[in-house]
């Protein structure tokens, strides 16, 4: 199980369930109670800022 938490919501969070290395399930749920509020098909976070840096910098180099 992964927990997303998204920038921009503090009323909703994802969770993605796995199994077996493979997506099972997406759910959009509420952090402070935890219930589930929706099942989700695909869901899309975008990062809160862009952050770029050279590859020597990063490791990769």
């Amino acid at each position: 199980v992964i927990d997303v938490f998204p920038a921009e919501s503090d009323s909703e969070a994802l969770r993605i369930e796995l199994f077996d290395g493979e997506v099972e399930k997406i759910t959009l749920f509420d952090p402070l109670t935890g219930e589930t509020m929706r099942n989700m098909q695909r869901f899309t976070v975008y990062p809160k800022t862009h952050y770029a840096t050279t590859r020597e910098r990063a490791g990769r180099g």
